[in-house]
């Protein structure tokens, strides 16, 4: 007998939210049963189980185990660009399965989002040496005036860029993992950082691929395009770069002494 492997997926923002992981609207009822909205889940259609966030009677913060297809339950799937998928996922009254009580669990939901941060980003630098492999190679076959447009002086010039951006990238993001054992704000800090110089180089690679396979670049029979998409999400995952900025300002104006 085969074994069915059992996805668990993190329902945490909601409609309006804007990426704050504390704006929660959905409520955990007293008979355990769960009403509310979240917004475009990744992967909840391929989950087994869900595990959404919800105030209970006393404001506090709480995770609810719900089974997909569970009474009260509405799913509307979502393609993203990339390919892959998500849902928006509403509950009226929908029951859920008991989980111990650990108190507040927003310390442990951004603990969460700060790991998969980290761990998209390294996914970024993947998709990036992926590019940069193709990009290469077809820039030392193709020919324009009897030549390789490799042997082409602006082609190199954006090649060198596109490397610098993708070794700058994994660089960050392999110091980033030194500070995930630190308190939240310095993980925080330290991961948006980390986002901002991703999606900074995800856009120098992803773009400079694109541009230099010309409009074959964008098409689907080329894993090119395929990845150009995916560094796009990723670009905007938790947030585009101005979330993740006002992150890295708001921990430098506390850890900032006034001067007389």
């Amino acid at each position: 007998m085969g074994v069915r492997a059992v996805r668990w997926v993190r329902g945490a923002l909601e409609p309006g939210a804007r990426h704050d992981l504390a704006q929660v609207a959905s409520t955990l009822h007293a008979d355990g049963t769960l009403s509310g909205r979240k917004a475009l889940v990744r992967a909840a259609p391929q989950a087994t189980h869900w595990l959404v966030s919800a105030r209970d009677a006393a404001g506090a913060l709480r995770l609810a185990l719900v089974h997909p297809g569970a009474a009260g339950t509405t799913q509307r799937d979502v393609r993203l660009a990339d390919g892959s998928w998500a849902a928006e996922l509403a509950f009226d009254h929908t029951p859920t399965q008991a989980l111990p009580d650990v108190g507040d669990v927003l310390p442990l939901l951004q603990q969460v989002a700060d790991d998969a941060l980290l761990a998209t980003g390294a996914e970024a630098v993947g998709v990036m040496q992926r590019l940069m492999a193709e990009t290469l190679d077809y820039v030392r076959q193709r020919k324009q005036f009897g030549v390789a447009i490799a042997s082409f002086q602006v082609t190199q010039h954006r090649l060198a860029d596109m490397h610098m951006a993708l070794l700058q990238a994994r660089a960050l993001v392999a110091a980033t993992l030194k500070s995930m054992d630190l308190p939240a704000a310095d993980r925080g800090r330290a991961v948006a950082a980390c986002q901002v110089q991703v999606a900074r180089a995800a856009r120098t690679v992803g773009q400079g691929a694109v541009q230099l396979h010309g409009g074959m670049g964008m098409t689907e029979e080329l894993a090119v395009g395929h990845a150009f998409k995916r560094l796009t999400l990723i670009e905007q995952h938790q947030g585009g770069l101005n979330v993740h900025l006002q992150r890295v300002v708001r921990w430098q104006a506390a850890h900032t002494t006034p001067t007389a």
